[in-house]
């Protein structure tokens, strides 16, 4: 006679459904985990994408900025100024009112 195992009338009555249940649980469990390792590594590479965006705009923002100021900067006004308009700067003698 055969001994009598854990699990010879596993497919008796509510025995079947409970591990039924468990077995789906598991695989449920085992697809989140996949699902949320998978959103974490698009996630990660996302972040990376934008940190190299936002170095790059840094980095252009600062370029920008130092244009601007040697633009800006007096002397440059004052050569354009004199160079490309033919501008020059008055003196008190030439300097003429309207009076009406």
């Amino acid at each position: 006679m055969l001994k009598s195992g854990p699990f010879d009338n596993i497919f008796d009555g509510y025995k079947f459904w409970f591990l039924s249940f468990l077995v789906g649980i598991c695989l449920l469990n085992i697809t989140g985990f996949i699902y949320h390792k998978h959103l974490n590594r698009n996630l990660y590479a996302t972040l990376n994408q934008l940190t190299k965006l936002q170095e790059q705009s840094n980095t252009q923002k600062s370029m920008l900025i130092l244009e601007k100021s040697t633009l800006e900067s007096r002397m440059r006004i004052e050569n354009v100024a004199r160079n490309n308009l033919m501008m020059i700067t008055p003196k008190k003698i030439e300097i003429v009112g309207v009076l009406k």
